[in-house]
């Protein structure tokens, strides 16, 4: 299809003004991939699906498996995604409780 060569081209456009040092590219073209539906966004009404970056970095929670459960929410993501980024900022096992993305706490230990 016209999208996947789009995406295609992007990528190597994105490669090689990376290469050259291009800061601030005259376009900027975004390719990202269809995860999954979600159960709704972010108030209940909305449809919502669920993306991640061509080209995604390290632990993410673009990355996470689902293992039991319904399907998630917008919301249920954001705040997935802020305790991933909290427990990076830490060293050794590490964990965060939060609500709509405000930690409510943190802990470590030497071992879980």
């Amino acid at each position: 299809t016209f999208r996947h060569t789009a995406a295609y081209d992007a990528l190597i456009a994105d490669y090689l003004s990376k290469q050259a040092g291009e800061d601030n590219p005259e376009k900027l073209t975004l390719t990202y991939d269809l995860i999954s539906s979600m159960r709704y966004g972010e108030n209940s009404h909305q449809k919502a699906w669920f993306y991640e970056d061509a080209m995604p970095k390290a632990y993410s929670i673009t990355q996470a498996k689902q293992l039991n459960g319904k399907k998630l929410s917008f919301n249920n993501i954001r705040d997935a995604d802020a305790a991933i980024r909290a427990v990076r900022e830490f060293d050794g096992p590490t964990v965060v409780a939060l609500k709509h993305m405000n930690p409510c706490g943190i802990g470590q230990a030497d071992n879980i």
